[in-house]
Formats: C-alpha cells, structure tokens, sequence
C-alpha cells in the first residue's frame, strides 16, 4: 500500500480523491489544503508520492516542487491541475515533476489514470533508491579489498578507484572517476601497457610482452608481471581481471585487481634452495658412510614434503581467494563464493542464517565480536585470527570487519583470506633447516 500527500486548495476534489484512492486501490491518503500544511506534514511523516493542484492561493504547484527540492525532499511529485497550458505542463517537467495531469472527465476514469502514474512514479524510486543501495554496497566492498583494485567500462574508463589503489598511485578516486585508463597506465605499471582489464574487454590483444604465467577460463583472466610500486623497484605482481554484468549478464566492463607477491615468489626460491641443499647433504652422507642409511627414508619422506609444499605454495599463488560475508542482527546474511570455499562449504547457502561467530574459533570470538563492535573506529582493520571449517577444524585467516549502512539498521561486513599457507611455509622451512643442521652435524661426528 502506498502513501499519498495529496494537496490542493478545493475541499471537495481532496475529498473525492481520497476517497476513490482509498477505495479503489487501497492507498494511505493524507490530504492536507495547502503547500505550507504540506511542509508541516512531511517534516513529521514520510510519504511514497506527492499530488499537488497547481493554482493555489499561497503558492501555485511549480513553486512548491522547487521549494520541495531545496528542502531535500526528492519524492515523486504529479501536478494534477485544471490549467492545461502547454508552457505549465513543461515548467513542471523542467522542474522534476514526475507526470502532469489535467483535471476533467468522468472520476473513474480520471482517477484510474492517477493511480497509473502513482504506481509508475512510486515503482521508478523505489527502483532507483535500490540502485543506489547495491551501488554503495558495491563500492563499499571494493574500497575495504585489501589489495589495490579499480574497473573500468566498456569505453576504458575509470569507475571505481579503491583506497588501496589511492596508496599505490598517489592518485585520489575524485581525480580517476571518469578519466580513460590508458591515459594512466604509466602512474600504474611504471610504464605504458595495456591491462588485463583491457584483454578482457578486447581478448585478441596480445598481452604476452608483459605478462608471464598467464592463466584465463571463461569469465576471468591471471597473470603475473615485474613493476615498480611506489618506491619499490622491480617488483613481482600478480594480477587478477573479471568482466563486470549487468542484470542481463551483458559484459559493460572489466575489474581488475593487483597483489605485490615479491615475498611469497622469495619463498619459494628459498624453499627451493633448502630442498637442494639437503638432498645435497643426504647424497654425501649416503657415499660416506653406510652406517647413516637409516636415515634414507626420512629425508626421503622431507623431500616429498617439500615437494608437495611446493605444490600447494603454487597452488595458492595462483587462486588467491577473499572471503566476503555479510552479517546482521548476529547472523550472517550473505557468503560469497570465495568465503564457502575456505570454509569448506560446497553451497553458501549453507551458511546463510548461521550465528555471525559460529564460524570463528571460540578462542578469538571475544577479540573478533570486540572489533566488530568497533568498525570504522580502529586504524589497523586487519588482524589474523582463526576460523571454524565445516568438518570441525580450524583455518587461519586474515580478517577485516567494516560497518555497512543498510535501509534501516547496519550491517558488518568482514573480509577474510587464508593465510594457512603462509603457515606451511615457515614450518616447511624451519624443519628443512633443521635437518640440514643435523645432517651438518652428523656428517661432522663422521669425520671428526
């Protein structure tokens, strides 16, 4: 049912209106004689439209829409009026008016086309206001990614810049909203080059001068590259680009995200090192001594290890997810993709309605639901703290929890990543090592 601020100077027209609004089509009728009883009205209610006589004593209808609008009141707005001049019928328009319609005619039938226009006007705001709340949504998702992030459409140009890029390129999102990608490319890769946006938008672009480990499916394409970022020269940068839908799933543009991953591929190199060292050492106390054969199968056993830590180390390089859930009233309202994953849920659905901490560690629910509390307020987000998988075990993450403003009441959105390789790799590299100095260390007695 909808809400109508119906004014106009003749009692008896309010009456009959009213009437045939509320009887016919079951609307909230509010009926007030003029303009100013108008202001006192909505200052104390809300309504989903306003009908509003043109010629009335105090006012006439188009300058009570434009005092409408400077007060900030952006409701849908009908003239219904008997004056039928064509220069009153497009002030109105020019103004913000919703539709025009005269007075006249049979009450049914005139009153059926008001209700016409009342549901179209009404149906287009609400529409529009949604639009605007999946739009801050959007964007306030993309601004609290932890790694610098900005989409394009389909002409190349900017239309999200997130926080994280701001730090990267020394650029605010006021002066990049609106400018055409490749006039930038230079701030961004430290050289002008196409993106992986741009080889979504347009696939046949060869892109293989510079990027390497290029990897693409059907909706999304990664790859790494050597770039400069902020000071640091000649870094090790992988990328992430997805083509952006629209309702129709019609691409109208591309996303593409960038991680400095210099430490991990630093990592791994050492990783790799270690591993040869200690086969080195294994292959010289086999020739040396036959005595140390027992010790055969448990290096053997490191080097499958490291083998398969390996393995996965590549593995998460080049997935990389972020979990994103939404919560309110204490439960959790959305998971993307991503999140289930980690989670080790096959369908996010099976978490939509689960308790906003039953998915955390009981050890780190007390810290998590204090800084949930303290969204915006804390100037480091990011803390690492432990999740609660599906089969019971526990998954480290790094987590980030933000305030989302919703219709009425707010929201806490966090995000998260897996950071249980990061973990493999350090206990892979402290046991390597500490073979390696035993081996040392035996080869030595063997000698001594």
């Amino acid at each position: 049912m909808y809400s109508v601020l119906y004014v106009d100077d003749e009692p008896d027209l309010l009456e009959l209106g009213q009437v045939f609004l509320q009887k016919y089509w079951n609307l909230s009728v509010t009926t007030v004689s003029s303009p100013e009883e108008a202001f006192h009205y909505l200052k104390i209610s809300t309504f989903d439209i306003i009908i509003s006589d043109y010629q009335m004593p105090t006012m006439d209808g188009i300058t009570f829409l434009k005092n409408l609008r400077k007060s900030q009141f952006y409701e849908p707005f009908i003239l219904f009026t008997g004056k039928g001049r064509e220069e009153v019928v497009i002030d109105a328009i020019n103004n913000g008016a919703d539709f025009y319609l005269q007075k006249g005619g049979p009450p049914k039938s005139q009153f059926t086309e008001l209700f016409n226009m009342i549901q179209k006007a009404v149906g287009k705001r609400r529409a529009e206001l949604e639009l605007q709340r999946v739009s801050y949504q959007s964007k306030a998702i993309i601004n609290h990614l932890p790694d610098p992030t900005f989409a394009i459409n389909e002409q190349r140009v900017i239309i999200a810049w997130n926080k994280e890029m701001e730090s990267l390129t020394g650029f605010h999102e006021l002066e990049m909203i609106g400018r055409n990608l490749s006039e930038y490319s230079q701030v961004i890769f430290g050289m002008p080059r196409l993106s992986l946006a741009d080889y979504i938008l347009s696939p046949e672009i060869p892109i293989q001068k510079w990027y390497y480990h290029i990897h693409s499916d059907a909706r999304t394409v990664t790859a790494e590259t050597q770039m400069d970022i902020g000071s640091l020269q000649d870094r090790t940068v992988w990328i992430k680009a997805s083509p952006l839908y629209d309702e129709h799933d019609c691409t109208i543009g591309a996303i593409e995200t960038l991680r400095d991953i210099t430490i991990r591929k630093e990592l791994e190199l050492e990783l790799q090192r270690k591993y040869e060292e200690l086969a080195s050492s294994y292959e010289e106390i086999a020739a040396q001594n036959e005595e140390i054969r027992a010790s055969f199968d448990e290096i053997e056993k490191q080097k499958d290890l490291l083998l398969k830590s390996e393995r996965k180390f590549r593995g998460f390089i080049e997935h990389l997810p972020d979990g994103v859930i939404i919560h309110h009233n204490d439960h959790i309202q959305y998971v993307n993709p991503m999140a289930a994953h980690i989670l080790g849920y096959s369908d996010p659905a099976e978490l939509t309605g689960v308790g906003s901490l039953d998915v955390v560690h009981p050890k780190c629910r007390d810290q998590l639901s204090y800084r949930i509390s303290r969204t915006g307020t804390i100037e480091n987000p990011f803390v690492k703290e432990f999740f609660l998988k599906k089969d019971g075990s526990e998954v480290p993450v790094e987590v980030a929890a933000i305030s989302m403003p919703m219709e009425d009441s707010i929201s806490v959105m966090t995000i998260f990543r897996d950071i249980t390789k990061e973990f493999e790799r350090k206990t892979a590299l402290l046991q390597a090592q500490n073979k390696l100095n035993l081996n040392s260390a035996e080869l030595g007695m063997t000698f001594g």
